[in-house]
Parts: C-alpha cells; structure tokens; sequence
C-alpha cells in the first residue's frame, strides 16, 4: 500500500518558534501525493494581525504562497497552475514560515502519481524515485544485536540493470550475526515457476540468503551454496533465475524442497538477508565482516528451468541478450525429486526450534523477530506449458496464454546453461 506507507515518509517537523510564534501544517498531509489544486492550512499561535503569514513550497521550483490568518488557522489556494510550476518531486517540501521565518515543515510528492503494481515483481526500485527514506518505508530491516543494516538506492554506472535505480545492502556483523530486509507481496504466482534477479556479490561469501514465505512457510535458497555465486570475487554482475523447486522449508525437519511448487499460490512477503559465518576467511581481526550487495528486479517469471542459472550480464546495456536465448521448457520442472540435492551442511531445520537464526532454520532467538511477520515475498508458477512468456527488458514475466502460443514457444531457439549448486 503505497499510500499508507508514503504517509509516514516526512512527519511534520515543527522548528524553533519565530519570535514567540508556532505553527503546524495540517493538509495537506505530510508525504502524501500532491496531483491537484489543493487547499493548504495551517494552525498558528502567538502571531499577531500583522504576521505575514505563508507557504514556501519546494519542487523543481520554489513558490511562495502568501496565507490568510484567521483564528489561529492560516489557509491559502495552491492552484493548478502553480502547481504545474513545481514539476514532478518525489523530494518535495512545503514550509510553513512567519515573517519569512520557518516554524514548520513537511516532505510532500509533486505530480507523481501512484505506479501501477506488478503482481509478479517484488521489487524494480524505480517507484521511490531516488528517494531512500520511501525505500526504508517499503523495506522492514531487522539484525542481531551488535550487527547493522542500511538499504538505500544507487545510480552508480555498472550497478543498475533495468531502469534508473538498484539497491545497495550494506551490511556490517559480528561473527555470529545476521541482518535483513523482507517487503510485504500478497500475490498468486501459479503461472511462475522461479524466481528471477539480477544481483553483484559483495565476495565475502558469506551466508546470503533468499527468502519467501507462501502458504504460512518460509522457504530459503542460499546463494552460497551454488558453485557460481561463491567463486565470484564481487566484480561480476549475475542475472540470477532459481526455480521455486530449489527453495527449502525453512522450520521443517530436514530442511525439504520442492514445497513451493505447490505454495506459490499464496506467497505473503520477500526477504533477503546476510548470517555471518563463524571462521570464514572474510572475517576480520576485530571479529566483525562488512560488505555491500546489489540487487535489481527482483520478479518472478516462467523458466522452465529445474535448476539455478547464473548468467554475467553487463548493466549498462541489460538487453543485448537476444529475445528466447533461455527457452522455456528445456528442461521440464519436477524431473528431478525434491530435496535430492541437499543445500548444505549449515541449512537451518537441523536444530531445535528457536535455536537458529535468519536463514538457518527457524525465527531465531535473542532479539530476532519473527521474519515472516509483514514481510512479503514469492514465487509461483506452472509449467511453461500452463503460461506465456511476456519479454520486458530482460526479464520474462508470466501471463495466462492460449494453447496455440505452445507452438511458437517450442519454435524458440536457444540454450539455457544449467549449473548445479554445491555443497559449502
């Protein structure tokens, strides 16, 4: 719900009183979305009949509107031209001043409309504009004690693979620390089959982990288990697909694949985190490691795929790959039976409940919260068979089809390179 969460974005901010004079803005509401002429209104105390009274508001331009004080209420027209003036700012202020003095604030949107929600991605980052306070108002971030998080968004050349924004997940733990984000997705994804990602390791090799809940379960992948991501040093970009069938529950004994097939209908949240890995060579003298991962489009698709594939991709052109080099149906999902391929010997689900933390097995102790709690996240999908693949950029999203469209997908020409995870 972008709305609500574009409420908390600025609260108003009342600064030190102007000669004896305080005030607060009461509409519009801080953070919300400015598309149309609008009443602005204030409430002022300790201003006399000659306090000019006004709202300075800020966009890609500056306009100062002069306000009518009344009762301790002071209100003002923006109008549709003014508006106008201001262009499209996501950054957007609105002062309350008195004699040329500030005494209030807020954070306000202008001419930026609500963005249509794409029910198979999780998240693009284009619709925070830049802006990494509406980023944090999306993401819900948790950590161990002693251990940092911090999300925000970059524009940096080399690290954005579809559209203008990715974002960076800069992490800092201590040996036995963890840290995360998970984002709220109440979807369907029964036409999909994989998840899909573009992401630049960090080359800690650290536990990284992928997260979906669906159907009340969480289930986990983890990056490092696969031979291609832990033999990347951190400079190469990876367009990343993993099939719904390598996800692993996360709190069931055993840790078995393959449920997510069935769950996909009703995945809830998304969730990616870092646990730091006692002894690994990345950690430092002072017991602590650090490192910054980038994720872009992180969407579910229809692949066709039976096992994860990792594919270097250059992010200054994400569509020079040619239109069916993956081509659905290759290989057909579910030939191999789940959970064969076991995801690694520190794989959550072996110990007793509570006695693990994110992304080795259940909702952890100490000062964890439960991270399957206003989170979202999820993948879902049929065979290639039961959909149609939709090309956008360079990911493939998924849409009901007719049967005749089997045809012409079976006519696509291209391979898929296929690599086995291993064991770490």
């Amino acid at each position: 719900d972008q709305q609500g969460v574009l409420g908390n974005i600025n609260a108003p901010d009342v600064q030190s009183p102007a000669d004896g004079i305080y005030g607060y803005i009461t509409a519009p509401v801080a953070g919300s979305r400015v598309l149309e002429a609008t009443d602005l209104t204030a409430r002022v105390s300790g201003a006399s009949d000659n306090t000019q009274i006004a709202f300075v508001l800020k966009g890609k331009t500056e306009q100062t509107i002069e306000a009518e004080l009344k009762d301790g209420t002071a209100s003002a027209q923006l109008t549709a031209e003014t508006l106008a003036t201001l262009g499209e700012a996501a950054d957007g202020t609105m002062e309350l001043t008195a004699d040329g003095k500030v005494i209030a604030s807020i954070g306000l949107l202008y001419n930026i409309g609500v963005a249509e929600e794409d029910p198979y991605e999780i998240d693009g980052f284009e619709n925070y504009y830049g802006v990494d306070s509406m980023l944090n108002n999306s993401w819900t971030v948790n950590k161990a004690t002693g251990c940092t998080i911090d999300l925000t968004l970059t524009k940096e050349e080399g690290k954005v693979f579809d559209g203008e924004y990715a974002m960076s997940f800069a992490y800092n733990e201590n040996e036995n620390g963890w840290a995360g984000a998970t984002i709220s997705k109440e979807v369907d994804w029964s036409d999909c089959d994989a998840l899909q990602f573009y992401t630049i390791p960090d080359g800690n090799n650290q536990k990284v982990v992928i997260q979906l809940t669906a159907n009340g379960k969480v289930y986990e992948a983890y990056l490092n288990e696969y031979e291609e991501y832990a033999a990347n040093d951190g400079t190469v970009p990876v367009k990343v697909t993993i099939p719904f069938t390598d996800f692993v529950e996360r709190d069931t004994a055993g840790n078995p694949a393959g449920g997510l097939a069935q769950d996909k209908t009703s995945v809830t949240s998304f969730g990616l985190w870092v646990n730091a890995i006692p002894g690994s060579e990345a950690i430092g003298e002072d017991g602590m490691v650090s490192g910054t991962i980038i994720y872009d489009k992180i969407t579910a698709v229809s692949a066709g795929v039976t096992e994860a594939v990792f594919e270097e991709v250059k992010s200054e052109d994400p569509g020079t790959e040619e239109p069916g080099t993956e081509e659905p149906g290759t290989d057909t999902p579910g030939t191999e039976e789940p959970g064969t391929e076991e995801p690694g010997t520190d794989i959550p689900g072996t110990e007793e409940p509570g006695t693990e933390t994110p992304g080795t097995g259940n909702d952890g102790k100490g000062d964890r919260v439960p991270t399957d709690m206003g989170k979202a996240d999820g993948n879902s999908g049929k065979s290639s068979e039961n959909s149609k693949t939709v090309q956008t950029g360079d990911d493939t999203n998924c849409m009901p089809y007719a049967a005749a469209a089997l045809a012409a997908e079976a006519a696509v020409i291209g391979t898929v390179v296929y690599r086995r995870k291993t064991r770490h």
